[in-house]
């Protein structure tokens, strides 16, 4: 049974890893607890995009597991099968010319798709789909929420806010905070994703890699994920400078300079795609971290959660999230 004085009713806005974490480590303590997903599928990053057959993990391409705690939870989803480790061959990469990348990481994607471990966690879940939070407004009664069209979603003793900053600061606009402060030091920057499809195989002898003195970051070879079928399918990433440099530019011109970026960075390419298509992701990598696991006014009940609060990976989400969940339970 939880506490007498644990937290009546908690909503968490965002269905990202950090969102879902701290939903699944709250339940056994809180189990009053309500996601809010603007979106009609959980995932954040963890994405997958399907068009006319084709399919990408167009978002985060893999995690490690450093932190214990991240290990120790990662050890039940590789035995359910929702997770694998990836064993392709990664190299570092440079006009064509490559060199063994000897970092040992293990790399791990969910399975059968990346959006596959977001499915599993928000199956645990209360979550309202379709709902985005646009507003916040304290009162006696706790914090209430409203959606896009200005109805009321409830009033709840917590809110916990798993978004990018960018996201978050907007609900913040009647709240008077000094975290507000804090997230607007967060910075994060845009990247442009190029997704290519092949009838033939491309004949590249690796399966991902890091490029060097490129408008490309990363490049990998979609269909050599477990899981994964079909024809072969190569997902390139700009690095963040291309992408500001470049934002003025049209969808068009992006996907024909990337495209050029990535027949240059393996060498040169015998087959040409049969499908490309492109993705824009405003708030991909932060540059500015928060330095905190969360950050939480505790007068209001209201704290903020995500990868940006420690860094870049999927780990940093998931211990963001952990963090908030015990910072709650800790206030029981």
């Amino acid at each position: 049974m939880p506490p007498n004085n644990a937290p009546d009713t908690i909503a968490i806005v965002g269905t990202g890893m950090a969102g879902l974490t701290c939903a699944t480590s709250l339940q056994l303590t809180c189990p009053n607890v309500t996601l809010f997903e603007q979106a009609f599928h959980p995932g954040g990053r963890m994405s997958t995009y399907r068009k006319k057959g084709h399919e990408f993990d167009d978002g985060l391409q893999y995690f490690t597991a450093i932190d214990e705690r991240f290990q120790f939870t990662l050890e039940p989803w590789l035995e359910e099968g929702v997770v694998a480790e990836w064993e392709g061959w990664c190299v570092d990469l440079d006009a064509g010319n490559f060199l063994r990348r000897d970092d040992h990481a293990k790399r791990y994607v969910a399975v059968p798709r990346m959006n596959a471990l977001m499915t599993y966690l928000a199956g645990l879940c209360e979550i309202e789909y379709g709902c985005r939070v646009s507003s916040i407004k304290p009162t006696e009664h706790g914090n209430v929420l409203y959606d896009q069209f200005g109805r009321e979603l409830g009033a709840y003793d917590r809110v916990v806010l798993a978004m990018p900053p960018s996201a978050s600061i907007p609900l913040l606009e009647d709240i008077d905070t000094p975290v507000k402060q804090e997230l607007e030091q967060v910075s994060m920057t845009a990247v442009w994703t190029l997704l290519m499809s092949f009838d033939e195989p491309t004949g590249l002898f690796f399966d991902s890699a890091f490029v060097a003195k490129s408008p490309l970051d990363w490049i990998s070879r979609n269909n050599s994920k477990p899981g994964r079928t079909g024809r072969e399918s190569w997902v390139a990433v700009a690095t963040p400078e291309w992408t500001e440099q470049y934002q003025k530019y049209s969808e068009a011109e992006i996907m024909d300079l990337l495209y050029q970026a990535f027949v240059d960075a393996v060498g040169g390419l015998q087959e040409k795609p049969d499908f490309m298509d492109m993705e824009f992701w405003p708030d991909a990598k932060t540059i500015q971290v928060a330095g905190k696991e969360y950050l939480y006014d505790a007068d209001l009940g209201i704290g903020f959660c995500g990868d940006w609060c420690l860094g870049t990976r999927l780990e940093s989400a998931f211990l963001s999230g952990l963090a908030m969940a015990n910072q709650i339970i800790e206030e029981t």
